[in-house]
């Protein structure tokens, strides 16, 4: 029924829909996890069953979207954690995701096994079937230059093994970069000769580490240079032999540009100008700990031409390079 990948990074079988049993037999869909099968339904939609010896007893039918649906069959000892998959359009997705949450089950308890796979179902929904409604344009030039920065600086820095895992602002993180004891938050603008930056939050040019910069970069418009969307296809590139990384980056980046739409993915920026500025002790800046006890929020702006003592001419290159 199934045949193994040569890939050895791969832990998915292949399978010919032709030959599927109807569920509820199925066939083995991972070769590194035998509670793992795949079958057709009743109108030859994919269905993926999980097997477990102990399940909540009562669970109501979870729609992750529409078209992806989870529930618990418990006829069947083990029973059965069920996902049903009748968007054909995105099957191929669908199965990486599945192989990857399976990586992740490996130490779940069987209880926690079927709220275990819906929540990672909800945090995969922006990857297999994005919205595409549309950001604003600060939005889109600011996942712009996170991808930028992590494609030309920390991918070259860290290497294809290391570097995703220090992109840190779509986990929520108050920088948009991490490292071994360095931070880097990223503000990229369309303004000519910006006068400004503009931080958000108290604890964003606030982090407990040996080293801390924040840099500007200047982008404009233009037929050449990068789109999000090219960015994003060349470092998957240098993850190809990196299959949990890149899962990881492709979950990352999908809840970034969930809403943006194609035109706004394929829009070229070209890098007019960087700067970088180490963020050290004399550093113009509002922190938890130097405002009045009482204020626990608050977004200010500053001044750039007060900044001429922290900058590092090398820019973000001789800051990782410390």
């Amino acid at each position: 029924m199934t045949k193994m990948l040569k890939d050895k990074n791969k832990t998915v079988s292949t399978f010919d829909r032709a030959t599927l049993p109807h569920y509820p037999y199925g066939s083995r869909l991972l070769n590194s996890d035998e509670r793992f099968w795949v079958s057709m339904g009743t109108t030859d939609e994919v269905m993926i069953f999980i097997l477990a010896d102990e399940l909540p007893n009562k669970v109501s039918l979870k729609d992750i979207f529409s078209g992806l649906h989870v529930f618990i069959d418990p006829r069947f000892v083990p029973a059965r954690i069920v996902i049903q998959l009748e968007d054909e359009t995105i099957l191929d997705k669908f199965i990486k995701v599945i192989e990857y949450i399976s990586l992740e089950l490996r130490d779940i308890n069987n209880n926690d096994l079927y709220y275990f796979v819906v929540n990672k179902l909800y945090e995969w929904s922006a990857f297999l079937k994005p919205k595409r409604d549309g950001i604003t344009e600060s939005e889109l030039i600011g996942i712009f230059g996170e991808l930028y920065v992590l494609y030309e600086y920390y991918l070259p820095k860290f290497g294809s093994e290391l570097f995703t895992e220090y992109f840190l602002g779509p986990l929520g993180a108050p920088q948009d970069f991490g490292g071994v004891k360095i931070s880097l938050e990223v503000k990229t603008t369309t303004q000519k000769s910006p006068l400004f930056l503009n931080i958000t939050s108290l604890t964003q040019l606030d982090r407990p580490e040996n080293e801390s910069a924040i840099a500007q970069i200047q982008v404009d418009k233009s037929n050449k240079g990068f789109s999000c969307k090219s960015l994003v296809m060349k470092i998957e590139e240098s993850l190809i032999n990196q299959h949990l990384a890149l899962m990881h980056f492709q979950k990352t980046i999908s809840k970034k540009l969930e809403n943006a739409t194609e035109q706004q993915l394929n829009l070229n920026f070209e890098i007019a100008h960087e700067r970088c500025w180490c963020i050290k002790e004399g550093f113009p800046k509002l922190t938890t700990k130097t405002v009045p006890q009482g204020i626990v929020k608050a977004e200010y702006t500053i001044e750039i031409k007060w900044l001429d003592d922290f900058e590092i001419m090398g820019g973000i290159k001789e800051f990782l390079d410390g």
